[in-house]
């Protein structure tokens, strides 16, 4: 995956959200972690773009949270 070199995270930010992925000792519990901080981004934007926001950001990132669910559901299935 490539990253945005526009966008930077503090050391400490970057290893907590590592650390909170990676911590779980179950594919099901590090499917929620993953989970919970994608919810929180996408709120994080819902709230960023408000009222006049556009609803095309937001389908968008819904995918990428339906995406997420269908990855905790086979993890939760399968282990």
């Amino acid at each position: 995956m490539t990253l945005s070199p526009t966008i930077t995270l503090r050391a400490e930010v970057a290893d907590a959200v590592s650390e909170a992925v990676a911590a779980p000792p179950t594919p099901a519990a590090r499917a929620a972690a993953i989970a919970y901080l994608i919810g929180e981004m996408y709120e994080a934007v819902q709230w960023r773009v408000g009222a006049e926001g556009s609803g095309d950001e937001l389908a968008s990132l819904g995918q990428v949270v339906a995406a997420v669910q269908a990855h905790v559901d086979r993890m939760g299935e399968s282990h």
